[in-house]
């Protein structure tokens, strides 16, 4: 027995409203933290007496701590509670931002980055989890998504409070700033987030605590003991690790994901050059990072969009035709580096297009997994989709170097959204083992019990 088991008391609860708040506050300082990083460049670079290009390694050092992070913290949630694992990656990657400024060598910064990349990609799979959890049933595609939206708002709004900040102090305060709310927030937290109820559920010692959570979720002393007792009869995973990421046949839908994530991620990571190819072009760098700002624009509007898709029509439907049609926008945009707004309008397309497969793909890890492993699975898939971060951008560089022109290697990096396109496709209805099957069955002879419970 999970919560998503429980039928949906009417509304939305003052403490799922709670725990949701906190999970997109975390999101937005997780993309805040991603953006100022770029904004801190040049002061950085002037810090180190380095040339800006040679501060690669520091940014790529963050995506590479956040696919560790993902990877470490989604196991680490389903073993010792998704409340306290988003604890520590906030204070983590907060303490970690406070000390970017410190750094007295290139060596230095890069582990600095690395560290706080590990707490911003452990961050995602454990607020992905909860909001899943404490969101409705009906909705919990949407809201998921709308969780994840906060990061690219993040990173829009980091933008606009970093100039604010910097027209009155030093480069450093981004940092301190940034760094400082993600501590105290990740404080707050220690006493207001509650703990997932399904984890509190699967461990007897701490069964009172399921019970003031189910109470304030609006579940009577009846239902709640039905609940606990039914619990009591459930089979436990024996293990929780990414071998149980593909039992009970999700082997094809893990696989899918991974793939969707990899190629979305990794595709809109490329964008990163686009900057770089419009100079290149003749424009100047301020309209080239106009048209670069259209892709978070894009996504963000893609990622509002996106889980609503996935729960009225579901991911076949919802995800194929986006990612085909950022696969033409990708195209498109090679053909577009000569002219402003036509680059403009290709980038806000790859956004829009792109980041919903994205963001579709994540809310389909919230209702793929069960309970018992939701937080490794969030994980994993999120790795993936940071492995992408990492690995794309940098064989798109290569065809750079290698005197590709643009049209030639935008056209190559489309392939990435129709292999994207192609997993969503064959993406399956989850078919459970006959042992779930028998799980499942017992959970909802038991719900109808709940249900009559809930509605005297």
């Amino acid at each position: 027995m999970c919560s998503s088991d429980l039928p949906d008391p009417e509304g939305i609860s003052a403490l799922q409203i709670r725990a949701l708040v906190f999970c997109g506050l975390v999101g937005l300082l997780d993309g805040n933290d991603t953006g100022i990083m770029s904004i801190g460049i040049p002061g950085l670079a002037s810090l180190l007496d380095l040339p800006p290009n040679a501060l690669g390694w520091a940014v790529s050092g963050s995506f590479l701590g956040a696919a560790i992070g993902a990877l470490a913290f989604g196991s680490l949630g389903d073993r010792f509670g998704r409340k306290w694992m988003l604890v520590a990656a906030a204070i983590l990657f907060g303490v970690f931002t406070v000390l970017t400024p410190l750094a007295t060598s290139l060596n230095q910064l890069v582990f600095l980055r690395v560290m706080a990349g590990i707490g911003l990609g452990g961050a995602t799979p454990c607020f992905i989890t909860l909001a899943s959890e404490f969101s409705p049933a009906r909705h919990r595609g949407t809201l998921v998504s709308l969780i994840w939206a906060s990061v690219p708002l993040g990173v829009l709004l980091g933008g606009l409070f970093s100039g604010l900040v910097l027209t009155r102090y030093a480069w450093e305060a981004i940092f301190y700033i940034g760094g400082g709310a993600s501590l105290l927030l990740g404080v707050v937290m220690i006493a207001a987030l509650p703990e997932s109820l399904d984890f509190l559920i699967a461990r007897a010692g701490r069964r009172d605590e399921a019970r003031r959570i189910l109470a304030q979720l609006g579940y009577d002393a009846r239902a709640q003991q039905a609940m606990l007792e039914q619990a009591e009869s459930m089979e436990k995973p024996s293990t929780v690790g990414p071998a149980t990421l593909v039992r009970d046949g999700r082997m094809r839908a893990t696989v899918c994901l991974w793939v969707i994530l990899f190629a979305a991620f990794g595709t809109t990571a490329c964008m990163a050059w686009v900057p770089t190819i419009l100079h290149q072009r003749g424009l100047t760098l301020a309209s080239a990072a106009v048209a670069h700002s259209f892709l978070g624009v894009g996504a963000l509007l893609g990622m509002i969009i996106a889980g609503r898709l996935v729960d009225r029509f579901g991911a076949v439907r919802a995800l194929t035709g986006p990612l085909l049609m950022g696969a033409g926008a990708t195209a498109m945009l090679g053909h577009s580096v000569a002219s402003l707004v036509a680059a403009t309008v290709a980038t806000g397309l790859i956004g829009a297009f792109v980041g919903l497969g994205a963001s579709g793909a994540i809310a389909l890890v919230a209702i793929t997994y069960p309970s018992a492993t939701r937080s490794t699975g969030a994980g994993w898939s999120m790795g993936m989709a940071r492995l992408g971060q990492v690995i794309m951008p940098g064989l798109f560089a290569m065809l750079l170097g290698m005197q590709w022109s643009a049209e030639m290697s935008f056209a190559l990096l489309a392939i990435c959204p129709v292999v994207a396109a192609v997993a969503a496709l064959v993406f399956p209805t989850f078919q459970a083992s006959s042992a779930e099957r028998d799980r499942i069955s017992r959970s909802e002879e038991h719900t109808s019990e709940l249900q009559s419970h809930h509605d005297l």
